[in-house]
């Protein structure tokens, strides 16, 4: 007759811990929802990587960033040399466009 905290509790417990530095906490209580089978979901584990990060922590049960492709340096530096063209364009469009407004 054991309760068993769902995903949303466990969620909550481990944010709130990584909102007050306790990562080691955070981590265990991670660690066990594993054990149990439970997913915390990325809205609560957003603050725990971030701590992580910050401390320079890489921790296996700590999930990853869905989207962390995106902040790869090569992705980064396509990204950045992308807009740096479409911002030169821009510029170069701008007089031209307000003699057509005045």
């Amino acid at each position: 007759m054991g309760v068993q905290p769902d995903q949303d509790c466990i969620g909550l417990v481990v944010h709130t811990r990584a909102r007050d530095w306790r990562v080691k906490d955070a981590i265990a209580m991670i660690q066990e929802a594993k054990a149990n089978g439970v997913h915390v979901s990325e809205h609560y584990a957003f603050l725990l990587r971030q701590r992580c990060k910050e401390m320079g922590i890489m921790h296996p049960d700590v999930p990853e960033h869905p989207v962390g492709w995106q902040f790869r340096p090569e992705v980064m530096k396509k990204r950045h040399s992308h807009s740096r063209v479409i911002n030169k364009m821009a510029a170069s469009l701008r007089p031209q466009l307000r003699g057509k407004w005045k």
